[in-house]
């Protein structure tokens, strides 16, 4: 019993247990949380490395296709100024033939010598020798200085062209729409558009880019792309996560305390349980004392005090030579030699095994029996009996050892009111049925409940214990005898004091003779 106190209770081990798991959980949770961000920034690394890579790649194409547009419309409206001056050479274009020519090559505007057609269609400030978009234009016949312009804001592209074999500088506008629509559709713009459509990505950015610009197709574009990667995913695998994690938590701290409130009361079930046994062993072992004291006293006490008996009860007879004073002598160590007696006998009815002698009898009718011995000394002493019979049947039990039971109590009833009060006594049964009665384990009940009650309730427990006793002429086995009784009667016994110092004793009884059996 010593090693059992020292080890700690199972439920503080299980709620440890369940401690160090939720722990592991924890620590599981967040290096599963990490492997998720680290995966994720891994994966988000890698797309935004595609998607910079096919929009450098588109970028790169853009402003080539854009160069390749710009050199074949070079090309074509240089091939036109050559037309129109080796016109001009062979007969010089007046108005009417320069502005036909222009409308029905679908140019936007033709300058030579100082005819313009139509008219002003150049921008008004806008003159040879002078400044466009931020750049001299300069015509030199000398030299072949011949380059395109791309006016945005007039939508409008300028050739400025000049050869030696020609007197002079040929300025040939086209409107850009047509040629917008193509770059428009092949810009990255509309391939960063396109991009962004696609789920997981938020948001592309270019910057140092002038693709769409007025710009010089001689000068290299820097572009610098930056990708924005959706964290939604991320965002949802930790939230999903972090339920799973509180719910497999709430279920892992709910099973630790239940599983630990289950162990603490099978422990404690276990522990009363052997806390009983080591009781009940010790009154076996206090029993089986006392029946060796009870052989002893037996072979050693009783028989002289049957001589003495015998003796006194001889000078008793003999008393014609005695005087009053040696006859109440006499008598005197008469009851004392009884009195011995019937201590002997009461220890040796406690500490001897009964073996019940198990028949069928009505327990009203002993009951009646045993009142009629006290209707007398209750009627003297004003004491009001009750009955309460629910029952009138039989029930199988030894009914000597219950007729020593019930005599008992009645008695000590009886002699703690001596002044009057009152004894109510009552037979119940849970059933009237033999099948519902056979499903009980205590279907029988015999009560007794009586006033003036000289113990306090606080020692209540102490009632059953050899030598408790409250009279100065009683044994105290009475009631220990009778609490041996009902546990050879397989019965329980319960007593249960008031504050108004009322008793109550209860006796639960089987109903059939194979439960005494057993």
């Amino acid at each position: 019993m010593e090693d059992n106190k020292k080890q700690p209770p199972l439920w503080i081990a299980n709620a440890v247990v369940f401690a160090s798991l939720f722990a592991v959980v924890c620590a599981y949770f967040s290096w599963q949380i990490h492997l998720v961000k680290n995966s994720f920034r891994f994966h988000a690394n890698q797309h935004a490395d595609v998607v910079s890579k096919i929009v450098s790649l588109n970028a790169t194409a853009t402003i080539e296709a854009e160069k390749s547009i710009e050199n074949i419309l070079k090309n074509l409206l240089e091939n036109t100024a050559r037309f129109v001056a080796y016109l001009d050479m062979v007969e010089p274009f007046t108005t009417e033939e320069l502005t036909a020519f222009t409308r029905e090559s679908g140019l936007a505007g033709i300058s030579l010598r100082s005819i313009q057609t139509p008219e002003n269609w150049l921008p008004h400030d806008f003159r040879l020798g002078s400044k466009l978009s931020g750049d001299f234009i300069e015509c030199s016949p000398q030299n072949n200085n011949s380059y395109l312009k791309h006016l945005n804001n007039q939508n409008l592209y300028l050739l400025v062209w000049s050869e030696p074999d020609y007197p002079g500088c040929i300025l040939i506008g086209i409107n850009d729409g047509k040629i917008k629509t193509i770059t428009e559709s092949i810009s990255l713009n509309r391939v960063i558009k396109a991009i962004s459509t696609v789920k997981g990505i938020k948001n592309i950015d270019v910057k140092n880019t002038n693709i769409g610009k007025a710009q010089d197709s001689s000068k290299s574009q820097d572009i610098q792309i930056s990708v924005e990667v959706e964290e939604s995913q991320l965002t949802k695998s930790i939230q999903q996560l972090t339920i799973d994690f509180y719910l497999f938590s709430f279920f892992l701290i709910m099973a630790g305390i239940i599983l630990s409130f289950v162990l603490h009361r099978y422990q404690t079930n276990v522990l009363n349980r052997v806390k009983e046994f080591e009781r009940e062993l010790a009154k076996e072992r206090e029993n089986a004392t006392l029946g060796k004291s009870a052989a002893a006293i037996a072979h050693e006490i009783r028989n002289p005090l049957n001589s003495l008996s015998m003796g006194l009860q001889r000078l008793e007879i003999e008393k014609g030579c005695a005087s009053d004073v040696h006859i109440k002598l006499v008598r005197q160590m008469s009851d004392a030699v009884k009195r011995a007696n019937r201590s002997v006998t009461g220890l040796l009815n406690y500490a001897r095994p009964r073996i019940p002698k198990i028949k069928p009898f009505i327990l009203e009718d002993l009951l009646f029996d045993i009142l009629n011995l006290y209707q007398k000394r209750c009627t003297a002493q004003k004491i009001d009996v009750t009955l309460d019979i629910q029952y009138h049947g039989e029930i199988k039990s030894d009914p000597e050892l219950m007729e020593q039971v019930i005599e008992n109590i009645i008695k000590n009833s009886v002699e703690a009111q001596i002044d009057g009060g009152f004894l109510d006594i009552a037979i119940n049964i849970k059933s009237k049925s033999d099948k519902e009665l056979n499903s009980y384990k205590y279907p029988v009940t015999l009560s007794f409940k009586n006033g003036n009650c000289p113990i306090e309730p606080e020692n209540t427990h102490k009632i059953f214990e050899p030598y408790f006793t409250t009279r100065p002429e009683g044994t105290g086995l009475g009631m220990a005898i009778v609490r041996n009784i009902v546990k050879t009667l397989n019965g329980e016994i319960s007593i249960k004091i008031t504050e108004l110092r009322e008793i109550s004793i209860t006796i639960e009884l089987p109903y059939t003779a194979y439960q005494q059996e057993k």
